[in-house]
């Protein structure tokens, strides 16, 4: 899709701490094990990592947004301009 753009995009990438992720597919579906959470968050957060390589990446983290949001969102504006 990268082609189809006249400019190059910035990636916002957002990250969650790997165990909260695989604790979480877990509560909500009985027979989902944390190793295969904890492998599909590598997986996903390593497709993430090289898809937006070569591009512009921000990176924030889930506990940033949630602790200060405004705060977040002023840093990764700030990281933009």
């Amino acid at each position: 899709w990268l082609p189809l753009l006249t400019k190059e995009p910035a990636v916002l990438f957002t990250y969650r701490h790997p165990l909260e992720v695989a604790m979480s597919l877990k509560k909500r579906e009985e027979n989902f094990s944390l190793e295969r959470g904890l492998r599909l968050w590598i997986l996903y957060n390593w497709r993430a990592v090289v898809n937006s390589a070569n591009l512009c990446r921000i990176l924030s983290s889930n506990d940033a947004i949630l602790a200060n949001p405004l705060q977040e969102v002023q840093r990764i504006s700030d990281e933009l301009t």
